[in-house]
């Protein structure tokens, strides 16, 4: 009984472990993504206009 009870606990441990990377990496994507493209704008306004 012991060790049904170990396998189901591993199993659950590793769903628990790559749902919390998949919501990290998530986040992580995103939060890139919002710095880029707040940088991209910043890199567009430096120029002067008509280049």
């Amino acid at each position: 009984m012991g060790f049904e009870w170990i396998g189901l606990f591993v199993i659950v441990l590793n769903i628990a472990f790559f749902a919390a990377g998949v919501v990290v990496t998530y986040f992580v994507i995103r939060i890139a993504v919002k710095h880029g493209v707040r940088d991209a704008q910043h890199e567009l306004k430096k120029q002067p206009p008509g280049v």
